[in-house]
């Protein structure tokens, strides 16, 4: 059964960092340029191309591994889910504190 790429909530998303560092040396260094794309904030179609594919196979390769690889969407995922994060820290930061969160 595949893992759903957004689970319930942000935090079930995120991974540890030892299974960051787990899941990563079982990547091809392909597999490292899409992820990279994606914390670059790409589209994962986007991210498919910056890594080298084109045309429908960028859109096969960015389907695939969003939803049925077993190592790439999970940290797919994970980056997502922090982008997610970034983006409500954005809306929260108030202009005259320098960007920080209080």
């Amino acid at each position: 059964m595949r893992r759903p790429l957004f689970p319930e909530t942000i935090a079930d998303g995120l991974l540890a960092d030892h299974q960051v560092e787990d899941l990563l040396t079982q990547l091809t260094p392909i597999q490292k340029r899409f992820l990279a794309g994606l914390g670059r904030g790409l589209t994962p179609l986007e991210a498919a191309r910056r890594a080298g594919w084109q045309g429908e196979q960028a859109d096969r390769i960015a389907r695939a591994y969003i939803d049925g690889h077993p190592v790439v969407s999970r940290l797919a995922a994970h980056v997502l889910c922090l982008r997610e994060l970034a983006a409500l820290a954005d809306d929260d930061a108030q202009p005259d504190s320098g960007g920080s969160i209080h």
